[in-house]
């Protein structure tokens, strides 16, 4: 795509500002990302932040969320216009909001962001799942739906968490594409709103409508599940809070956090978390652990006392994988958890790794993967993993994992020196091979699975093939994949249940706790019978959310 390209205004002198993509892009190509060397000149003469060729228009009959009526580039001449390409699973996209949300808060007249959602996946491209996943992560933008890359292919785009500027006068500047682009694209946002202050239409748009909340005494985009004990642990994602409740009557218990997002330690009164995912409880069943994801850190809750402390992270997002104590270690986007004689394993997703954190020695460091986004086995710290999500141990002690963006449950031996990784679902090597197919090993195809246990009873794993709304099994000895409940996603108990994107999953004997992320819900499997119910939640209505 197109770089920055600025001018002189004399037009003789052509000044590259960047393109600088980042580590663990989601790539259109599946080969991760690549650089662009910038490159600068200096000029006596002012610059010319104006485009010179025409931006080509919106399809018509797209489907438009956030806006009462779709919108044309025609209409939007005299304000810069911000094009951001992204699909909803993808990590690096909804890291780029928040620098959006800066650009947006310093151009409030001037700037208006557009965002084309052009899903990865097939479950991504459909309207009802954008929405969903535009209110799990309160994007106010307008969206369109680029079903078809209509768009995409129009604009040459290659990678998701791709920007594309145009100016008042509806002509293209450039391009950019990773995460964090507001250092880049801020200087040029602020040229064009000088060197068009005179003509830029200061009008604001109509404002979008208000994402509504969730009814009082419900959960939101509940993530994960944990058992231990009596109790069942959830994390009630959207409403940024860990609730705890009795396992078979569902009587709440106690919620820990206000579910106003934030990072505080303290009560359960106090404290507050940021889309909280993974749970784990740790073996004597004392201390809750929490991938508190968009904080990026992982907390601790000692159940005895209710008191939230962060047991590893600074709240600052980690670039590069690093040994580090506990206290001073960065992470990215922490997600699924589990534990093996006292370590905690953790599914770092935004640095396509798996993690582990060691109270007992105070270290935290990589255990699995490069750090370099890919589906391709080896050596431990030579493979390269996509987006992993779930993490579970199997009796022998070999890890495994729902490597999302791959479409794969993989496994790592992470007890041998010279460990490896190796795939029991869905093709290696590849990470645009997706589907929804019953079979062995390789001929296995997942659609951006996120969650799995092991299944003691049966000696076998269970899945959420999260994208296809469904749960299947995985024979660890013959790698046969097999749907074993779900089909269309919707939301039906019995003994042919729907589901909507589970996210998380936990185990208790006979009986499968299923985090129904888009129902918000927690759905009881018996796993002999498939019979399936919806768990009633008594009190959380005395538990409301924070303003």
């Amino acid at each position: 795509m197109r770089t920055f390209t600025l001018r002189p205004r004399s037009g003789l002198l052509a000044l590259i500002i960047a393109t600088a993509l980042v580590a663990s892009a989601c790539s259109a190509t599946g080969n991760g990302s690549t650089t662009t060397t910038s490159s600068a000149t200096t000029s006596t003469e002012p610059i010319d932040y104006a485009g010179s060729d025409p931006a080509p228009e919106f399809p018509p009959d797209l489907d438009w969320i956030n806006v009462p009526e779709p919108l044309t580039l025609d209409s939007l001449k005299g304000k810069i216009v911000l094009l951001d390409f992204w699909s909803y699973g993808c990590l690096s996209c909804i890291e780029a909001f928040s620098d959006l949300d800066r650009l947006q808060q310093e151009f409030p007249e001037e700037l208006v962001i557009i965002t084309v959602h052009a899903g990865k996946f097939t479950n991504e491209r459909e309207t009802d799942n954008i929405v969903a996943a535009v209110e799990r992560s309160r994007i106010t933008y307008p969206v369109i739906n680029d079903s078809e890359y209509a768009i995409w292919s129009d604009w040459g785009i290659r990678e998701w968490a791709s920007l594309v500027l145009i100016d008042p006068e509806g002509n293209i500047v450039g391009g950019q594409t990773g995460r964090n682009p507001y250092d880049i694209v801020q200087p040029v946002v602020a040229g064009l709103a000088a060197q068009f202050a005179d003509t830029i239409d200061r009008t604001p748009l109509r404002a979008a409508p208000a994402i509504p909340p969730r009814p009082v005494g419900t959960l939101s985009f509940p993530g994960s599940v944990a058992v231990s004990g009596s109790d069942l642990f959830i994390a009630d994602s959207g409403n940024n809070r860990i609730v705890r409740v009795n396992k078979t009557s569902g009587e709440v218990l106690t919620v820990y956090g206000t579910g106003t997002a934030g990072l505080i330690n303290g009560s359960p009164q106090e404290a507050q978390f940021d889309s909280p995912q993974g749970l784990v409880a740790s073996d004597d069943g004392t201390v809750l652990y929490v991938a508190d994801t968009n904080n990026h850190v992982v907390r601790s809750i000692n159940l005895e006392t209710g008191d939230v402390t962060t047991l590893a992270g600074t709240g600052e997002i980690a670039t590069t994988p690093a040994l580090a104590l506990l206290d001073e270690v960065r992470l990215s986007y922490p997600w699924g958890l589990t534990i093996l004689d006292g370590v905690l394993y953790v599914a770092m997703a935004g640095m396509d790794q798996i993690w582990i954190l060691d109270p007992t020695q105070n270290i935290a460091l990589p255990a699995v993967g490069s750090s370099q986004q890919g589906n391709i086995n080896g050596p431990l710290s030579q493979a390269q993993l996509a987006q992993p999500s779930g993490v579970t141990f199997s009796p022998d002690g070999l890890l495994y994992f729902a490597d999302s963006q791959s479409s794969a449950i993989r496994w790592a031996d992470t007890g041998n020196d010279a460990g490896r990784t190796g795939t029991v679902s869905g093709p290696p090597n590849d990470l645009q091979d997706y589907g929804d197919v019953d079979g062995i090993g390789a001929e296995a195809h997942l659609q951006h699975p996120m969650a799995l246990v092991w299944d003691t009873i049966n000696s076998q794993l269970i899945i959420a093939d999260s994208y296809n709304s469904k749960l299947k099994t995985i024979n660890i000895e013959t790698f046969l994949t097999t749907t074993w409940l779900g089909g269309e996603q919707g939301f039906e108990d019995g003994d042919t249940p729907a589901f909507w994107e589970p996210g998380g999953l936990a185990i208790d004997g006979g009986v499968l706790y299923v985090a129904d992320t888009n129902n918000h819900a927690i759905r009881v499997v018996d796993i002999e019978t498939g019979q399936t119910s919806t768990l009633v939640l008594n009190g959380l209505e005395n538990f409301p959310v924070a303003n």
